[in-house]
């Protein structure tokens, strides 16, 4: 199906643009040189993403989170209460008084990471911009980045 190959294509390439790729997210994208891509959507990918689980995901990292693949399925059952989970799992993790669960949620499994900013959503968003600098979140592999959420 042509749009889940634009999709997959276009995730990817996210992933590799916003330092989130793992190794063979990273080949794939990028082959076996070394790229920075800049991402647009394709074909069918064009379209709005209203009830997909990239608007979701996409929402979460507006509100200051940055794990690229949470577990949304409270999110889709109870979407009025949504936007405020989102953005109590970012405060608790930039505050430091999230539990190990609620870090993981927040920043991926076994990254460690500090939001720089959380905003409570008013809109569901089918991309938001996360910017990558040295600094701020430190992952499992000790590597740093600073990240925060482009206006």
């Amino acid at each position: 199906n042509d749009s889940v190959v634009w999709h997959d294509m276009h995730t990817y390439c996210l992933l590799v643009q916003d330092g989130l790729a793992d190794e063979r997210q990273r080949e794939v994208c990028c082959g076996l040189s070394d790229c920075h891509p800049s991402c647009a959507k394709q074909g069918a990918e064009q379209e709005e993403c209203r009830g997909t689980n990239q608007q979701f995901i996409s929402t979460f990292h507006q509100a200051g989170c940055i794990n690229p693949s949470p577990d949304i399925t409270f999110w889709r059952e109870a979407p009025e209460v949504a936007w405020a989970d989102m953005h109590e799992y970012c405060l608790r993790t930039r505050d430091g008084s999230a539990d190990v669960r609620q870090r993981n949620f927040c920043c991926g499994s076994n990254v460690l990471c500090i939001p720089v900013a959380c905003t409570q959503p008013s809109s569901w968003t089918c991309r938001a911009e996360l910017v990558t600098s040295p600094g701020a979140l430190v992952s499992k592999t000790g590597f740093s980045w600073w990240f925060r959420r482009t206006p």
